[in-house]
């Protein structure tokens, strides 16, 4: 299966299940806080590509960036 076939298919699933895929967003910031009782103790800050800043609270993330 080739790349673009596969993220189809990842695109499509994630998608029906509401979640958002970010393209021309920038992470700058990353932290944090193992000990919060909060359910998204992860706080980011994003950069979009008109340069607007956006502060991002989730209970998890994942990096999809790709490779070589």
């Amino acid at each position: 299966m080739s790349q673009a076939d596969t993220e189809a298919v990842l695109r499509e699933a994630v998608e029906q299940n509401g979640v958002v895929i970010g393209r021309g967003v920038e992470l700058i910031a990353l932290s944090q806080d193992a000990f919060s009782r909060d359910p998204s103790p992860v706080r980011m800050i994003l950069r979009h590509s008109d340069d607007h800043l956006k502060e991002v609270k989730a209970p998890w993330i994942i990096s999809a960036e790709g490779g070589a």
